[in-house]
């Protein structure tokens, strides 16, 4: 089951250094329903503290399912992190934070 967080209109997605020497860089990805993720942004490389505000979240007053992964040089993509569920309220509220793990399996 992921973590469950409430908050803001823009949340915050935080998640371990990929410990590997070649990882070029995160993908993070979203959807609303159970099935397949409905955006991504590629966010390139992240050596410390990586992180990324989604923004643009509509409708509000929804879960949002966050989950990253790491890419190599040569274009390799790591097994989907956990899943992080995320209740988009609306821009008033405070900015909640968690950490997903994204790792090559």
């Amino acid at each position: 089951m992921p973590a469950k967080l409430y908050g803001k209109l823009a949340p915050t997605v935080r998640w371990e250094v990929n410990p590997e020497p070649d990882v070029a860089g995160y993908i993070v990805y979203w959807r609303t329903d159970p099935g397949p993720y409905i955006g991504s942004i590629n966010v390139g490389s992240m050596p410390v503290n990586p992180a990324y505000t989604v923004t643009g979240l509509f409708p509000i007053q929804r879960w949002y399912y966050f989950a990253v992964t790491a890419y190599d040089l040569a274009g390799n993509e790591s097994v989907i992190s956990d899943e992080l569920a995320f209740y988009v309220s609306d821009p008033y509220t405070r900015e909640s934070r968690a950490t997903v793990v994204a790792r090559r399996g």
